[in-house]
């Protein structure tokens, strides 16, 4: 989830930075355009630290589940009912 959000901030920064285009001429900026770019560049920011823990995350789940134990058969009874008795059964 995380970086489905940080790609949803990604693309808003970057709408943000072509928004400063029209107060842009290359890379000189008065200063709305300036004021329009460092809000691009603070999104684009945030996008990158939530991309980073959401793909830390994902590894950190890939880890745990690649590194679990595979659950353990303990040691177990059975009774079954037969005719004339019974049969006891078990695994060690």
């Amino acid at each position: 989830m995380a970086v489905g959000v940080a790609t949803a901030l990604g693309f808003a920064a970057k709408s943000r930075f072509d928004e400063s285009s029209a107060f842009c001429n290359g890379d000189r900026c008065d200063r709305r355009g300036m004021d329009i770019r460092d809000s691009a560049v603070a999104r684009a920011n945030v996008a990158t630290v939530v991309f980073g823990v959401g793909l830390a995350a994902i590894a950190g789940g890939g880890v745990l589940w690649l590194t679990a134990k595979s659950p353990t058969k303990g040691a177990s009874v059975g009774l079954t009912p037969t005719v004339g008795g019974a049969l006891v059964q078990g695994s060690f």
